[in-house]
């Protein structure tokens, strides 16, 4: 036993895994050097960065300075305002928004700053890697699974409600769904509202997607709903909204109390975050919207042709999803686990693809279908082929 692997470690990191869509990365890496074709799918938009962002990144490198923890004020009342008309209320960028180095360390600020040891989370399953966070820091996740009816994946609110005990802390509401693609409609948000009002929950509302909408629908905010304000916390990325990925930016929308507490983690976790990111990451809110107009109907035009193909793949089924980057595939028909898939389909087909054992489901893989028309028509050609490759005899 390594010393890596031994009690030096604390027990909580020795018993999560890594983060599921980083499990190869090595691997992938190793694979590029080699010369192996691997395609080049995104959970983000296609896109150059605009001039206006390349030109506020190099005019802070310049000059850089050293950012308040809370985040720069114009970036701050940029979102404040971009929040605000959404919701159709006032935000308070001084008292009420909190910038992080992205969405994945809003949550983790999050769960710090509000869960005590034992403290119970009640997660919709399948699920992101967000259990694992809660784990860390002396939680414990509460997986609900989700109601699969005709259409896909649905919450499941009666059995929500029931799973709430004393120790629930909040409710963790992810719309659009990763990985299923589940949109959450205004009536559910309603019964969401009622239920944390009977049982004085918060609701952390991670909507990382909301421009990834398809097939005429909308993206509900709960915040919008009467007397969600002082039990909501917001939590936003820069890397699908923005195409910002790389530069890592998010940011918190939470009643003032939270947000203090919030704001000491983030002290104590980095003192700040990047300063020319956050002008990057201003440009693009109070910039021209252009750019990404486009969006949602390229992932859906993704979306559709790859589910043509999906459609007539022996052994592999999936429902359309209705929001989000990612296609949720059953493999269960396959005569190989989904851990072992997703191997070979990375180094037979250079595919990179996330197995569900990360996400509570492990019949399952996930694959983006962010990309070029092209590189999906590929993906779909590589999926049959593994496939086929696999099916029980």
């Amino acid at each position: 036993m390594s010393r890596y692997e031994s009690p030096i470690i604390a027990q909580c990191v020795r018993e999560v895994p890594l983060v599921g869509s980083r499990v190869y990365e090595e691997e992938v890496l190793a694979l590029k050097r080699q010369g192996k074709d691997i395609l080049a799918l995104s959970v983000q938009p296609v896109r150059d960065m605009p001039a206006h962002i390349i030109e506020a990144a190099a005019e802070a490198a310049k000059k850089p300075i050293y950012p308040p923890s809370r985040g720069l004020p114009e970036l701050r009342q940029a979102l404040a305002e971009m929040v605000g008309r959404e919701i159709g209320g006032q935000i308070d960028p001084d008292r009420e928004v909190l910038i992080t180095n992205g969405a994945m360390q809003g949550q983790y600020v999050l769960m710090t700053a509000l869960l005590d040891p034992g403290d119970e989370v009640i997660i919709p399953s399948p699920c992101f890697f967000f259990h694992p966070m809660v784990k860390i820091v002396g939680g414990k996740s509460v997986l609900v699974p989700m109601a699969i009816d005709n259409f896909g994946y649905r919450l499941d609110l009666d059995r929500i409600e029931a799973a709430i005990t004393p120790r629930t802390k909040f409710f963790l509401l992810n719309t659009p769904q990763n990985p299923t693609g589940y949109v959450v409609p205004r009536k559910d948000l309603e019964r969401i509202k009622e239920m944390a009002e009977a049982h004085n929950l918060l609701i952390v509302s991670d909507e990382s997607y909301e421009r990834m909408v398809y097939d005429g629908r909308k993206h509900e905010m709960i915040l919008s709903l009467p007397g969600m304000r002082e039990r909501t916390i917001l939590v936003r990325s820069f890397t699908k909204t923005f195409s910002m990925g790389a530069w890592r930016m998010g940011y918190l929308v939470a009643p003032e109390p939270i947000l203090n507490a919030c704001q000491k983690v983030v002290q104590w976790m980095n003192l700040t975050c990047n300063y020319v990111c956050q002008r990057a990451a201003w440009a693009a809110v109070v910039g021209p919207q252009d750019w990404l107009a486009t969006v949602p109907a390229e992932f859906e035009a993704n979306r559709n042709a790859l589910y043509e193909v999906l459609l007539k793949i022996e052994g592999l089924s999936s429902f359309k999803p209705w929001g989000g980057p990612f296609a949720w595939i059953n493999v269960s028909e396959l005569a190989i686990s989904s851990d072992e898939f997703c191997l070979d389909l990375l180094r037979s087909f250079g595919v990179l693809a996330t197995a569900g054992q990360y996400f509570d489901a492990p019949d399952h893989i996930r694959i983006p279908f962010g990309g070029l028309p092209q590189t999906i028509a590929k993906l779909g050609e590589r999926l049959a082929a593994a496939a086929s490759k696999h099916l029980r005899k």
